[in-house]
């Protein structure tokens, strides 16, 4: 490869520990994550339970809005599914309001895309790996 890019993927668990892993460190270059984005009172603590997400007194300092605006000015791929059952499109949409201010503070909008999906909580590999290689093949 000519770009020694790391970048993370990762859907619903595992892209919330990509969204983690990026906001903690800067050598990652990009994510591209789905099935994992909203707010934690909307999604996670309205079904009873946050499973693999439960870290301890996490959401009394941040939630997700927070944690994405770490990866800025980096490329964060958002996918989200229309009727996803745990994180829908809509409450992707409001998880993003904080990380676009950071991210156009950063004069790298373009960086923070999120992606709407027709269906449910899936993998979407054909909405999101165009992106990644836009990334990937040429400089931005």
């Amino acid at each position: 490869y000519q770009n020694h890019s790391v970048w993370l993927k990762g859907y619903s668990a595992a892209g919330t520990a990509a969204l983690c892993a990026a906001a903690a460190d800067n050598n990652i270059d990009g994510i591209a994550i789905g099935g994992c984005i909203g707010l934690t009172k909307e999604t996670l603590l309205a079904r009873g339970t946050t499973g693999y997400n439960d870290i301890p007194n996490l959401h009394a300092w941040m939630d997700q809005d927070t944690i994405i605006s770490l990866v800025s000015p980096r490329p964060c791929i958002i996918v989200a599914g229309l009727k996803d059952h745990i994180w829908p499109y809509k409450f992707a949409i409001k998880a993003l309001k904080l990380p676009k201010i950071i991210y156009n503070l950063d004069k790298f909008e373009s960086n923070l895309v999120l992606i709407k999906a027709k269906e449910g909580h899936t993998y979407y590999p054909n909405l999101m790996w165009p992106l990644i290689n836009k990334y990937l093949y040429k400089k931005i």
